[in-house]
């Protein structure tokens, strides 16, 4: 929501709840040096611009904050901080960052020290790629289905959609079921270990003369590719 009531708070109460802190919703913020709004997307922006008539190569439209937004610099506090080009988009949570007293220390910091923004974001980006996305769920999950796992109860998402009325819309799917956690070691198939032995053959080793150490890495890359082929 790029144009809620008060947009600092708002900038804020997302923010915070990932551990970041106001220079770091500044710095994130300067993303926008990039890219370009649709307003048929998003509800903000103009149609086309001329900084974007063009756009790349067919991909024209949109309107962006900075005039090279294809270029990562620090032109988007400065085009903000001036605001004389009406070509260019300024969101409410845009202009909240000089608005804002705190927020304002930063923006203005970055408007003049391109040095000082590359380093601060790099560090913001690199904090909030850390976080990960965490998801847990007390089911459990599996990536194969593991016939020798203790059966215990599962937990059914979602109620399977009523069959006798379907507006004509065909089978309903299944409703999901929340698997367990699989660690069951699994054995190597004779196919696959023919497979990696032919491999190993082909790469110069043998069971009576062993590969050279410097072929070490591309039978790991090889038995890995393979196991990944045929899981």
């Amino acid at each position: 929501d790029a144009g809620p009531r008060i947009p600092a708070e708002h900038l804020r109460e997302v923010f915070y709840r990932m551990g970041l802190d106001d220079k770091e919703i500044v710095a994130l913020s300067g993303a926008h040096t990039l890219g370009r709004s649709r307003p048929d997307r998003s509800g903000w922006g103009k149609p086309e611009t001329k900084y974007t008539k063009d756009g790349p190569p067919g991909e024209p439209g949109g309107q962006s904050w900075t005039a090279e937004w294809l270029k990562f610099d620090n032109s988007y506090f400065k085009d903000i901080k001036e605001q004389r080009d009406q070509e260019l988009l300024v969101l409410p949570t845009d202009a909240a960052l000089f608005d804002d007293p705190s927020f304002k220390v930063y923006a203005e910091k970055y408007a003049e020290d391109q040095g000082a923004f590359f380093k601060d974001y790099a560090e913001a980006h690199a904090k909030l790629s850390n976080l990960g996305a965490k998801f847990d769920p007390p089911e459990g999950f599996s990536l194969d289905e593991d016939k020798g796992a203790v059966a215990t109860e599962e937990k059914v998402v979602a109620d399977p959609a009523p069959t006798s009325d379907t507006n004509g819309a065909g089978p309903q799917p299944e409703p999901f079921v929340a698997a367990k956690y699989s660690y069951k070691k699994r054995e190597l198939s004779d196919t696959m270990k023919q497979k990696i032995r032919a491999e190993y053959e082909g790469l110069g080793g043998s069971p009576n003369k062993p590969m050279k150490s410097n072929y070490f890495l591309n039978i790991m890359i090889v038995i890995a590719g393979l196991a990944f082929l045929t899981s």
